[in-house]
C-alpha cells in the first residue's frame, strides 16, 4: 500500500461523503416540505382564511435541518478540500491520514449530538433515523482505518468512535 493510494481512498471517501448528504438533504427536504408533514402549513391557512403570525418557535421549523446539513457539509467540505490539497498533504506528513480519519468520524457524531435532537417531527427523526444519517460515513471511515492500519488499532478506532459517541449521547 502506497501513500499514493491512501490519498485516492482519502478522495473517494470525500466524495462519498458530499454525495450521501447531498442525497439524504435531497430526501429530508422532500419529506418534509413536500409529503404533509405535520411541520407544513396548517389546512385552515390553505383555506384562504386570516393568516396570524405564528409563535416565535414555529417560524422556521426546518431550521434544525438546515442546520444539520450546513455543519455536516461545512465539515465534509473541510475534508474534501484536504483530500485533495497536495501541499497541506506535504506539509502534516504523517499526521495527514490521522486527521483527515478523525475528521470524517468525529464531525457526523459531533454534529448528531448538538443538532439532532432538535429536528421536528418526521419519519427520520427518531433514533434509528439519525443512526442511519451518520452510519454510512462511518462504515466509510472504518474502511479507511483498516485501510491504513493493523487490526488492533482499527479496533482501538472503532472503540474510540463509540465512546465518543456514547460519551456525547449522555
Amino acid at each position: 500500500m502506497t501513500s499514493q493510494d491512501s490519498t485516492r481512498f482519502l478522495r473517494i471517501a470525500a466524495w462519498t461523503w458530499l454525495g450521501f448528504l447531498l442525497a439524504m438533504a435531497w430526501m429530508d427536504f422532500f419529506l418534509y416540505s413536500q409529503a404533509g408533514l405535520p411541520i407544513a402549513r396548517p389546512p385552515l391557512l390553505q383555506q384562504g382564511l386570516p393568516e396570524r403570525p405564528p409563535p416565535l418557535t414555529a417560524r422556521n421549523p426546518l431550521r434544525p435541518v438546515f442546520t444539520f446539513y450546513a455543519a455536516n457539509g461545512l465539515a465534509a467540505s473541510v475534508f474534501f478540500l484536504l483530500a485533495h490539497w497536495r501541499k497541506i498533504r506535504e506539509k502534516l506528513g504523517g499526521a495527514f491520514y490521522p486527521l483527515l480519519l478523525f475528521t470524517i468520524s468525529a464531525a457526523p457524531i459531533v454534529v448528531n449530538a448538538l443538532v439532532t435532537p432538535r429536528f421536528p417531527n418526521g419519519p427520520l427523526a427518531n433514533a434509528e433515523g439519525m443512526t442511519l444519517r451518520q452510519f454510512p460515513i462511518l462504515f466509510v471511515a472504518l474502511a479507511l482505518a483498516a485501510w491504513e492500519y493493523d487490526l488492533p488499532r482499527v479496533v482501538l478506532f472503532s472503540v474510540a468512535v463509540n465512546a465518543l459517541d456514547l460519551g456525547l449521547t449522555y
